[in-house]
């Protein structure tokens, strides 16, 4: 489904500039029919994608925005009494967000080893509390995407955990000895002392780098081919302690890393 999006998505752009299948076979060194296998029933690997967006002159962000655009999915936002059940037991949560990437319930029985009763008991608890539907052909579905309330139960007990498992995978890293010499790996704080002004212009220039890789990630994600993509956790933490604080001194913060000793 959302390959089939991005094809659309090119061919709105081939049609928008007034390039043909041809021209752009020319343009990979392809033949015509193997452009319209691509942008058909073929998938096309990042390069070849990178490569057409760069002759049509624009990037993954402006294909992300082509196809927000013109997608007719619309978000559905969870009742409270959806939310509370599934921050109850995060597994619920977990278990609807494969089948709302495509997944079928035999494929997630089998990728994580549930038993047949467990498997039964997820999708009973989640279609009772109207989160999943069966189709007249017997698929199970669900409206919703996985989006919840900026304060509600489900983001909160989801940065509880995520923060567990990151700081659980950070610090093996650093404790295993190789921090510091693996390009894979990279953690480092610092303390970076600027006014006001400064720091906001700081956290508007972090913005637009994080937009511009999420878009990227979202668009290589779904034009990728086995194998070509990993994962990248990136964790931005950053705060302003507007303490009148001197450039040499961070006693009088609240926030001192040296004092905490006992």
């Amino acid at each position: 489904m959302e390959s089939y999006k991005v094809k659309e998505a090119v061919k709105f752009l081939l049609k928008k500039n007034s390039k043909s299948y041809q021209e752009l076979s020319e343009e990979l060194d392809v033949s015509l029919s193997t452009v319209k296998r691509m942008l058909s029933g073929d998938t096309f690997s990042l390069d070849k994608l990178g490569s057409i967006l760069s002759w049509l002159k624009v990037d993954f962000a402006d294909l992300q925005m082509i196809i927000d655009t013109f997608s007719d999915n619309k978000e559905e936002m969870f009742t409270v009494e959806q939310e509370d059940f599934l921050s109850s037991d995060i597994r619920y949560y977990n278990y609807m967000s494969k089948i709302i990437s495509g997944m079928t319930p035999d494929e997630i029985k089998g990728k994580y080893n549930l038993s047949d009763s467990r498997n039964q008991t997820f999708l009973i608890e989640l279609e009772k509390n109207g989160l999943i539907y069966v189709t007249p052909s017997g698929q199970v579905n669900s409206k919703y995407k996985t989006t919840w309330s900026a304060r509600g139960p489900i983001k909160k007990t989801l940065i509880k955990k995520v923060n567990k498992r990151m700081n659980e995978h950070f610090l093996n890293k650093q404790l295993s000895g190789k921090f510091g010499e693996s390009t894979s790996f990279k953690l480092g704080y610092n303390i970076i002392h600027m006014p006001k002004s400064t720091y906001q212009h700081f956290v508007e220039d972090l913005e637009k780098i994080r937009k511009k890789y999420i878009a990227h990630s979202n668009m290589e994600r779904k034009a990728a081919m086995d194998g070509e993509i990993g994962t990248c956790y990136l964790s931005m933490s950053y705060d302003f302690l507007d303490s009148g604080i001197k450039p040499d001194s961070f006693s009088s913060t609240s926030f001192d890393l040296y004092e905490e000793i006992s």
